[in-house]
């Protein structure tokens, strides 16, 4: 999954890979949904770090939600 995408995204390219608009994408991350890393001003996000938000700890009851009220607040 996402074998396409380079070991560290930007968050274009995380846009890119779960097909979301540039709002939501900084969303998640200032959110905490997704972690990323800071070099400057420059958000990073390694990959492992999306294979967590779309894989298995999606799942877990408190994460799930904040997730699903993020992306609910999007529409």
């Amino acid at each position: 999954m996402f074998e396409k995408y380079p070991d560290v995204l930007t968050v274009a390219e995380l846009q890119e890979a779960l097909g979301i608009g540039r709002s939501l994408a900084y969303r998640l991350v200032r959110d905490g949904c997704i972690r990323h890393v800071r070099v400057g001003r420059k958000i990073l996000i390694p990959r492992r770090y999306l294979l967590e938000f779309v894989g298995v700890e999606w799942y877990n009851d408190d994460s799930h939600s904040n997730r699903v009220a993020v992306m609910r607040r999007q529409n």
